[in-house]
Formats: structure tokens, sequence, C-alpha cells
């Protein structure tokens, strides 16, 4: 066959046949190269610039004759078509190979259409140290998925495939990872694991086999041998002709119960050396007797007083079963069953000897008792069958069952299964105190429930604080305002109309200074109106000692933490009509709190009376250095200046100078722009030889809080009080005292009122000529008094000073609507 290529190239060398495939042909520029033929023999020449490929025999594959020696396994095909593999040395025999050729086999190769001499095919990438997919990478991607090893996973690591693990029932015994998983773990030469020989493995047997899940098996003991206790793993264990067959002693007797063994052993044995003697079969121990029948089949078969499984080694008595460690009897001779369980214990017995006498035995009369547990007796074992088949952990169901540990968390000897207390020891029932607490029956407060189980042990009608908490009742007979939600539940419980404090209890604000939750409208009329001159006198129990008509509002007292105790009066509506008054006396400052609509067109007074403050003025004005209240003079002979004014929101003025004494400072500013807390104004200072009422006093305090709307039409207003004049002839006048507080808050204000807060006029020294006039008190700082002036009189100097003029109080009005004036 010849196959005429016309590529335009010069044939550049000739190629051999199979049996000589060319090693190293390189691509040079003008060669043949005849892709996807496997070429059995053939001739090149070059025939007027044509590639002639004459062909002896052929195999359709792709093949790379330019490309570089290849030693990996290449596909042949054989005269059916079938595809095989050969491989080829570095010189192109077939014990070399190709790998891209290999890969060509299975359809993953292709002509790279920019074919380089180091890459003529792109291939798909494989586990080889090279760049396969002529990416400029190696062994890239999924490692994983590069390397295909028997019966293993496996994973590419720098161009060798290695072995994660072997999968099924196979093992890596050679240590070599080119032939992945070669052994199959399943055999008696390597059971479960290479090298693990079952016949080596398993002592005295003649005749072993690998089980499904890997382990070694008997199947035949050596003679003179048996596997007592039907444990593959410590082989055929018993040896027959010292011991006997498999009875746990050469003295021993078999009987049948129930389809149990019984072994009755006339040895005299510890109980501990007992114990091991019965444990030679699998399932033996020393006997648990069940039941009354069960006694009285033992009893019968007896020789002589026996051991039997009964111990409180692990807990003073707490006897419990040694093969399953259940609890059978708790306490001494005085103790009781315990889960239900059979004794058939001797009179006073147990002694409960917490010395020694841990374990028990059977008297041939078939009652028990306890014994030290190294005295010797004879034995009786009995051998169970596996009540648990298919839980390998347990052979007897013990406490929880079969499937279910016997976990005890608090080691009192009582799985949790059984202990309705599994974290305390002490007990295994709540009793009437519950876990954890040692059961008493004190009961404090009388109520039938003990103090351990009362949650409110000091309160007779709960057991529980329920919502509202102890020493409160959560039913009607706590609704102090009678809407059907408890006090302790209702933030405004003496509010009919409102529960939520948060919304100022249907004020709909919360008011600054004052607890809305302990103000009640409903005991005001619909409206209250003042239309008549009303006085309301806030010292000691406050009231209104003059009224006018209808049901009184309901007046409580309020803490500030930083000012004095409030006097609150709350209204449904508010009503002051032109001409009508409310003044407000006495030493606290008044809060007027209207939870609905408030007219004032008349007056509202909380002014000084001249040295007399009332509604919380004069309040600690000394507290601090330099204080707001008016200095005052020393007395510096027959006449002296006059004193300062008091301060608020401006300073007093300076007291006149007289008979060569100055005159008392002014007082100082005091409070906060915000007027919280709510504190009244400041006396002036003593004018020049007085001692007493001689000076102005400090205007009042007062808050009007309304929810609706707030129409102001009339006057607010808290004056500071006059400076008396001189107490003597040509002494010095006092110092006027400042204005005092008003706060203003309403959901809607409207404000055409007139507020006054001034200060009082300082007092006159009353001299015959010259300026002798007390200073004004004023919206801005109080003036100062005048001077004396000289005297006719040439003993006299000057005539008294005049007092200072009090200075201007603070006012705050608050539009909640829109916020304006509400200062933080």
């Amino acid at each position: 066959m010849t196959i005429e290529l016309l590529t335009g190239f010069k044939l550049g060398a000739s190629i051999h046949t199979m049996d000589g495939w060319r090693p190293k042909a390189k691509r040079r520029r003008g060669a043949c190269a005849f892709p996807f033929y496997r070429i059995r023999w053939i001739s090149l020449a070059t025939i007027a610039g044509t590639c002639t490929l004459s062909v002896t025999s052929c195999s359709v594959y792709d093949v790379n004759l330019i490309g570089e020696p290849n030693d990996r396994a290449v596909p042949s095909q054989d005269a059916a078509g079938e595809r095989s593999n050969q491989t080829r040395d570095a010189g192109g025999s077939p014990e070399g190979g190709n790998p891209k050729a290999d890969a060509a086999a299975d359809g993953n190769c292709r002509p790279n259409p920019d074919a380089t001499a180091e890459c003529p095919v792109i291939c798909d990438e494989s586990c080889n140290g090279e760049d396969d997919d002529c990416d400029g990478l190696t062994d890239e991607g999924d490692t994983d998925l590069l390397c295909s090893l028997s019966n293993a996973k496996a994973r590419c690591d720098q161009g060798e495939c290695l072995i994660v693990e072997c999968v099924g029932r196979f093992g890596d015994c050679d240590r070599n990872p080119d032939n992945g998983c070669e052994t199959a773990l399943d055999e008696v030469e390597n059971c479960g694991s290479c090298g693990n020989n079952c016949d080596v493995s398993l002592a005295h047997t003649s005749e072993t086999r690998c089980a499904l899940d890997g382990t070694c098996e008997i199947k035949a003991c050596e003679s003179g041998f048996e596997d007592c206790d039907d444990s593959d793993g410590n082989g055929c264990e018993h040896e027959i002709t010292p011991d006997g067959p498999c009875f746990p002693d050469a003295n021993c007797t078999r009987h049948e119960f129930r389809e149990c063994e019984y072994f009755f052993c006339a040895e005299d044995t510890s109980w501990m050396d007992a114990r091991d003697k019965c444990g030679v079969r699998k399932g033996g121990d020393l006997v648990h007797i069940d039941d009354e029948e069960e006694n009285d089949f033992v009893m019968s078969h007896l020789e002589g007083d026996s051991w039997i499984g009964a111990n409180d080694i692990a807990r003073e008595e707490l006897w419990v079963w040694s093969n399953n460690a259940v609890p059978f009897w708790l306490g001494s001779q005085s103790g009781s069953s315990a889960l239900s369980q059979y004794a058939n214990w001797s009179d006073e017995e147990p002694a409960g000897d917490a010395d020694a006498d841990d374990c028990a035995e059977i008297s041939t009369a078939g009652s028990w008792n306890d014994a030290d547990c190294d005295d010797a007796w004879h034995f009786v074992c009995e051998v169970s069958p596996d009540l648990c088949p298919d839980d390998d952990e347990k052979y007897d169901p013990g406490q929880c069952g079969c499937g279910e540990p016997d976990e005890d968390s608090d080691l009192d000897g009582f799985a949790d299964c059984n202990d309705l207390c599994p974290d305390d020891s002490a007990k295994t029932e709540p009793g009437i105190c519950g876990c954890g607490f040692e059961d008493s029956q004190e009961d404090r407060d009388d109520d039938g429930t003990p103090n351990c189980n009362d949650a409110c042990p000091d309160d007779p009608e709960k057991t529980d604080p329920g919502a509202c908490g102890c020493g409160k009742a959560e039913d009607g007979s706590s609704d102090s305002d009678g809407d059907g939600t408890a006090d302790c539940l209702d933030g405004c419980p003496v509010n009919a109309l409102s529960t939520d404090y948060g919304s100022g209890c249907g004020l709909g604000y919360l008011p600054a200074n004052i607890d809305v939750a302990a103000l009640d409208p409903g005991q005001a009329d619909e409206t209250t109106t003042f239309d008549c001159a009303a006085v309301l006198d806030t010292s000691d129990t406050p009231s209104f000692t003059t009224w006018c008509s209808g049901n009184k509002p309901q007046i409580t007292l309020h803490a500030q933490s930083e000012g004095p105790e409030l006097a609150v009066v709350a209204m449904r509506d508010l009503n002051i009509p032109d001409g009508g008054v409310l003044r407000i006396r006495g030493s606290r400052p008044a809060v007027l709190v209207v939870f609905g609509d408030a007219t004032v067109a008349g007056l509202i007074d909380t002014s000084a009376d001249n040295t007399t403050a009332h509604a919380g003025g004069n309040y600690n004005c000394n507290a601090v250095s330099p204080t707001s209240q008016g200095g005052d003079v020393a007395d510096c002979g027959d006449e002296t200046g006059g004193g300062g004014g008091g301060g608020y929101g401006t300073t007093g003025g300076l007291g006149g100078r007289g008979d060569d004494c100055s005159g008392g400072s002014g007082g100082n500013t005091r409070g906060t722009p915000n007027l919280i807390p709510l504190i009244g104004g400041c006396p002036g200072g003593f004018g020049g030889g007085c001692t007493s009422n001689g000076r102005g006093a400090g205007g009042g305090a007062l808050q009007l809080s309304v929810g609706g709307t707030l129409t102001l039409s009339g006057t607010l207003r808290a004056n500071g009080g006059n400076g008396p004049n001189r107490c003597i002839n040509f002494h010095g006048g006092g110092g006027g005292g400042s204005g005092g507080a008003i706060r203003v808050e309403a959901g809607n204000l409207i404000d055409s009122a007139t507020i006054e807060v001034n200060g009082g006029n300082g007092g006159s020294s009353n001299g015959s000529s010259g300026n002798y006039s007390g200073g004004q008190g004023s919206t801005s700082s109080g003036e100062n008094g005048g001077n004396g002036n000289p005297a006719t009189e040439p003993s006299i100097d000057y005539f008294g000073g005049s007092g200072g003029g009090g200075g201007y109080g603070r006012v705050v009005l608050c539009n909640r609507a829109t916020n304006d004036g509400c200062l933080p």
C-alpha cells in the first residue's frame, strides 16, 4: 500500500518499520509527518516535493512520528480490530511507551494546530509529570481523577500515583503503589489486615477461618484444649487434661434450670476467686437469684454454705448482683428492696458491717447472710445464654435493657434509666424537696408547702412568684384602678385610662421630673375649674386650703434625685378662666399634670411675698460656692452697706456701700436650662444691721404638664420678693430675691401668656439725700444698690447703702407636637 502525502515538504529522513520505530524524530521544516496511523512497514521518498509513504501494514491509530520518545503503553490493534497494550522502551521497542499515544488510543488526543517539537499532540492531562494538554502546567486539576489504581483511592503526587486508602477488603501489603491494593484481606493468611495469620494468632487451634468482619474465628481446637469462654480472641484457652472439661472447678456438679447451667462447686475459696472460676465459661458468674423458685432450686443442690453473686463492694449498703450490677437491696437489716427485686436475707441480715462483710453466701436452709469476702466457702455458678444477642456491649439486659447502656451519671449504683435524680447521688426520687435538696418539712409561711418547694416561702398566698412576684396578688384584689389589669402588670396601676407607662399613662409622653405611674386623674372632675382665688399649700401634707367647687384632684409627693420633693396634682382637664386665680404656697415646688386639655386665661402664681418664699423658693441656695444667695454685709458701725440680690438665671446685683463697708455680693446663677430638677429661686443678702426678715425671698417653682392642647392667654408668675428697706434709721436695705422657675410642656402649646420670673427689687436705706434706693430686679442681671451719701453730722461718714436687685429666673416652653423648646 502506498499513500501519497501532498504536503509540499521535503522528506528529511527515512523512517523504519514498526520493529525499528524511529525514536526522537524531531519536526523540522520540510519534514513529512503522518499522524493517526500505526506504521507496520514503511519507506519514504521525496518525489517532486511530495512525501510518499509505502506501507506494508498499518493499524488505524494516531501516532507521533516527530515527537519526543515515549516509554508508555501503546495500544495496538489485532486482526479482529480489538486494541491491546504493548510497551516501548526508550529506543522505540514495544517495551517502551508513548503516553500521548496511550491517550490517543482512547480518543483522548488530537493534533495540536500550533504543533511544536515538544507538543505535537494535545492530550488529556494524566499523572506523569508532563504537560499533556500543552497549557504550561503539569498534572494540574483534580489529582484524584488523574490516577486509577486497583482497589484503591489514589492521588497524584509529583507525577506518581500514590494510594490514599484501599477500597473493599483489600490491602497494599507489598507497599508498591503501582499495583494498587493487591492483597485480599479475607483469607486466613491476611485476615482483616496484612500479615494477620489466623493459624498463628489463635492459640491451640487446629483449624481457623477469616470471618466476614475481618476477625479470626476458631473452627477446631487442638487435642486437649477447649474454647470454654466462646471467645475467639484468646483461642482455645482451656487445657482439659489438668482442669477437666469446661467446668469452673474439678469439684463441681452440673445442673440445669430455666435454660441455664448451674455448677455447684464444693471447693472452699474466697468470693473473688470463686467468681473468677465461674467466669471460665462465657456468660458465667456467681449465681444471680431472681425469685423464690430459683432460690429453692439452688438450696436443693447445696452441699454446704456457698457464695452467691450478691455484694455491696462498690457502695456500702447498696447490694447488687455481680453479673449485671443491678441493685436489689438498699440498707442493712432494716433496709428495703430496690427496683422491686427479690431478696431472702436471714434475720438481722445484712448486718451492715462497713469494714468487711461485703459479700453474700446462701446457707443450706436457703437464707442469705453477709460475710467477709476473704472467707472460704463453697460457691454456686450460673451460666446464662446471651440475653442480648444483638448488643455487642451487653450479655444481660442489666438495668436499662438490651441496646441501652447502664449509664450511672451520679455513681450511686442506680443507672440513669432507674434514677429520677440522675445527678444527685443522695436521691433516686425527688421526694418532697426535689433532686439536689435534702427533704425537709419546714414550712415558714404555714401554707402547707415545705420551704424547699415553695418559691415564696414567706407568702402564704403564693408558692410561685408568677408574673407579679412574691407578696403581690395577681388577681383583681391587686387591681387598684379597676381596669382589669393587676397592679404588678399595669404600668399605670392607679390610672384606669392606661396601662402603658411608656406613653406617660395616657399623657402621650413622659413628663419631666415626675413618675406618672402614681398619678390618678380619675379622682378629679371631668374638668377642674378654678374660677375663684384658690390656694394650694404644698407644705407638710399638701392640700387646697381654699377651693372653688367640685371634686378635688389627687395630690401626691414625688422625690427628685437632686432637688426638693414635689407636690403633684393630677387632673383630667383644667380650666382657669379670666379672673380665676390659683396661688401656690408652701415649701415644695408644684407640678400640675393635666391628661386632657387645659386653658389658662387667669393667673397661676408661685411668687414670693417679699421676704416669704413659696413653692420651693430659697431651696438649698448656698449648697455650692459661689452661692446663689445674695451676700450679707458685716456690721461696720451704726450704719452699714446694703445686701446683694439673689441669683438664678442671671446674677443678683451688688449691695450699696455704707459707712466704709462694701455692700453684699450678688447671688450666682443656678439650676439647668431645662429645669430638671425643678427648683425655685434664691434670696438676696441681709441689709446692714438686719438679722431677720432683712432680705427678699426667691420666687417659687411651677411645672405645668398637659397631654392635650394647652391654651395660655393669662399669666404665669414666679417672681422674687423685694428686699426690705433699712431695719434701723440710716442702716442699709436688704437684697431682692431672684426670680423662680416655670416649665411648661404640652402635647400642643398655644401660647400668648404673660410669664413672669423677675427678680425682686433691693431695699432702700431711706437716707435724706443722695441715691438711697435699692437696685431693681431685672430680666437680666439685677441692678446694684446705691451707696449711702455723706451725713451732715461729723461723726457719721455715710448713710447705709441700698440692697441689690434679684436676678432673673428660668422659663422652659416645650411644645411636644413640634418639639419646640423641649430642651434635652
